[in-house]
């Protein structure tokens, strides 16, 4: 982002070991990027090198809980340049889950505003929920007015006001499984064990039972040395090729399972379809420059992805359509 709009500005991106992060740091640069979680790895350089004129919390949200090693970490940053630097916190969900989210956010920013008006965590969780016992809280019916009201000075726009997205809409297609899947998951459910082509699946209890069934009606089921077993699943694969042709534009595939994941790779690339894959195996460079290709480049048509590594912080506007296979 840096690079396509500020191509004057030096920008550092504080990765790897932690002399490597301190040596990264202590080379002149205009921009620091580092990750929420790597602030602890090198929490006191960052603390004592030099005077930042201005620190910015992108997905704020990792800052909710007050009491998190992450949160403190942050604190102790925020705390050394306090006196002399432009303290900033972003997010598009500051309380996605539960109002009581916006009070680690709202006390790393302004500890003495939050002091003053919600001396303690009980204090804020009363006055934006009814609290049903020491598990469960149910928002008020103000809660957003006085979130609104606590998470002051800020800057807010509503989605409408960022841009113009034309209505989401949602369609669930039916596939049928095919006759080894049907086989596998009629004995799956009955006896907590199947098998396929001399591969064993089985489940030690109902819980895992739940999640082996779910993979094999998506084609790919593990057995109990984590060796994936492919199971015939032709009628899932036309309904996602299906809904590809009716794209208008990019496609996002949506999938939980690693073999799956190459599986339609394997696919979508026979039928010519560029293809474009991130998942935990995929590197952190290699992934901006796919996701820099998808949005701005003709190529990649299609992105499949375990649903874990694009879930915050990125514009995939390129897309009309997310499918999800699992």
């Amino acid at each position: 982002t840096f690079f396509l709009n500020f191509p004057h500005l030096k920008v550092s991106v504080l990765h790897g070991s932690k002399s490597r992060r301190e040596k990264l740091l202590e080379a002149p640069a205009d921009v620091y990027v580092i990750n929420p979680d790597g602030v602890k790895t090198i929490e006191a350089a960052l603390c004592k090198t030099r005077k930042f004129c201005c620190i910015n919390l992108d997905e704020s949200t990792a800052a909710k809980n007050h009491k998190s090693g992450r949160w403190k970490s942050l604190n102790a940053l925020f705390d050394a340049h306090r006196a002399h630097a432009w303290l900033i916190a972003m997010t598009g969900t500051p309380i996605a889950n539960s109002p009581t989210a916006a009070y680690g956010q709202v006390k790393l920013l302004r500890p003495v505003w939050t002091k003053n008006k919600f001396p303690y965590y009980t204090h804020f969780r009363q006055a934006v929920c009814t609290v049903v016992n020491n598990f469960i809280a149910v928002p008020k019916k103000d809660a957003e007015k006085t979130v609104i009201d606590f998470m002051q000075p800020s800057i807010r726009f509503s989605l409408a006001d960022c841009r113009e997205l034309p209505d989401r809409i949602f369609q669930t297609r039916v596939a049928p499984m095919t006759a080894e899947q049907a086989k596998a998951y009629d004995t799956m459910r009955k006896h907590l064990m199947a098998e396929h082509k001399e591969q064993q699946i089985t489940a030690v209890n109902e819980g895992v039972k739940i999640l082996k069934l779910a993979q094999i009606a998506a084609g790919v089921a593990y057995d109990e040395n984590g060796k994936p077993t492919l199971l015939p699943f032709g009628p899932r694969l036309d309904a996602i090729l299906e809904t590809i042709e009716e794209a208008e534009r990019k496609v996002i595939i949506f999938a939980g399972l690693t073999a799956l994941i190459d599986r339609l790779n394997d696919e979508l690339t026979k039928r010519e379809y560029t293809v474009a894959v991130v998942d935990g195996r995929t590197g952190t460079s290699a992934r901006r420059d796919i996701f820099n290709n998808f949005e701005t480049a003709k190529d990649p048509h299609i992105l499949i992805c375990h649903p874990n590594t694009v879930s915050h912080g990125l514009t995939l506007n390129a897309a009309s359509t997310m499918i999800w296979a699992t």
